[in-house]
């Protein structure tokens, strides 16, 4: 990975979370939402990956990813229905075991019968 890379990743990370935190504050909830998911690291994660290893291998990332798209549903659930009852810190935990578990299933799903990648 290059600097170049590095310093773009970090950029678009740090500026996504000040953003989301921003309009947070600003009770923008809804604009807020939408923005956590906004693809700012996979959009730089892609533009990088397609440089280094061409359009055939960012195709198939992009492929699992869209397989993928359970993970963080598993997370949004989770975190969802524990931040109602837990400490935020104890939600994000178990939002990140949900999303954990839910990766797991999906690479075993697709090691013994998908094989997307």
């Amino acid at each position: 990975m290059s600097m170049q890379e590095i310093l773009l990743r970090f950029i678009a990370g740090g500026t996504a979370v000040v953003l989301i935190s921003a309009l947070g504050r600003l009770k923008y909830e809804l604009i807020s939402g939408l923005f956590v998911l906004f693809p700012a690291v996979t959009l730089v994660s892609f533009y990088f990956l397609g440089q280094s290893a061409g359009s055939e291998t960012v195709g198939k990332v992009a492929l699992f990813s869209i397989y993928a798209v359970p993970t963080p549903i598993a997370f949004l659930l989770a975190f969802y229905f524990l931040q109602q009852r837990l400490p935020v810190t104890w939600a994000l935990f178990w939002g990140v075991l949900a999303w954990l578990v839910a990766a797991l299933v999906l690479v075993v799903l697709n090691t013994k019968f998908f094989h997307i990648t």
